[in-house]
Formats: C-alpha cells, sequence, structure tokens
C-alpha cells in the first residue's frame, strides 16, 4: 500500500542518514520480496533471502565473502 511504501522509505532514509552512508554503500538481506524490490528502488543492492545456502553462494558473488 501507498502508507507501507512511505514507511518503508522513511525507515531507509532515517537508517541511512543514522549510519552516514549512502543507498549503494549499502547491502540490504531480507525474507520478503516486496522488501527486497522496495530497497533496490531507492538504489540498495539487494538479496531475497531464501536459505542459508543461497545467501552465502549470493555473498560469495558480490565478494563480500
Amino acid at each position: 500500500t501507498g502508507l507501507q511504501d512511505r514507511n518503508e522509505t522513511l525507515f531507509y532514509r532515517l537508517l541511512l542518514d543514522r549510519i552516514q552512508l549512502e543507498p549503494q554503500e549499502c547491502l540490504v538481506v531480507d525474507d520478503s520480496a516486496g522488501n527486497v524490490e522496495a530497497s533496490r528502488k531507492m538504489g540498495f543492492a539487494a538479496i531475497h533471502f531464501t536459505s542459508a545456502e543461497a545467501l552465502e553462494k549470493e555473498l560469495k558473488r558480490l565478494e563480500v565473502l
């Protein structure tokens, strides 16, 4: 919904202000496809968590691990 989208955007903006980083400097991992899509729209790299094994593989692909 529109209200939920605004709340998510506000949350991400507050988080970025607090940690003093830009979205491009962050990685979001979430088990909700909707949250992953919302974070990508804001400029974050994002991974849809489905399993520990898949997450490990994706983090290695991104050279985070």
